[in-house]
């Protein structure tokens, strides 16, 4: 199941105006399934400030996409997000190893990471080429970091 909800979750994402562009993949050896953007527009134009606001606004937009509370972080209204729900089986289940779908897919919420990059112009952002944002998508917040 795990290639199919990577699949859709890709298709979802690529409906969305505000996550187009966006990219979803499964890393092994981190057991982390990534949401990931990476911006390269105008580069020579665009300050730390301004990719810092980017990255808040991506963060947001996946969380709400999520079904997840951009600013406290956690679940709006259920025991998973609705990211979570894409990898589930369509149809009949039983529990595995006696624990029940809700818990596996609030396990799996758990393995979603959010990262966001925008490349920039060193020259004019004190040698910064890039600035990398990195969160859980159940957490509020996410780590910045400037790349030189």
């Amino acid at each position: 199941m795990l290639d199919w909800g990577v699949l859709r979750l890709q298709l979802r994402l690529d409906q969305n105006d505000g996550l187009r562009g966006s990219r979803v993949y499964f890393d092994w050896d981190a057991n982390q399934i990534f949401v990931s953007k990476w911006e390269i527009l105008n580069p020579s134009t665009t300050r730390i400030n301004e990719a810092k606001d980017e990255c808040t606004k991506f963060f947001e937009t996946v969380r709400l996409s999520a079904g997840v509370r951009p600013v406290r972080g956690g679940t709006l209204s259920t025991l998973h997000s609705s990211f979570a729900d894409l990898f589930s089986h369509a149809g009949f289940t039983r529990n595995v190893n006696g624990e029940d779908l809700e818990t596996l897919l609030a396990d799996l919420d758990r393995k979603f990471l959010i990262e966001y990059r925008r490349f920039l112009d060193p020259d004019i952002n004190e040698g910064a080429y890039a600035l990398e944002c990195r969160g859980a998508l159940l957490e509020a917040g996410f780590s910045v970091k400037e790349l030189r």
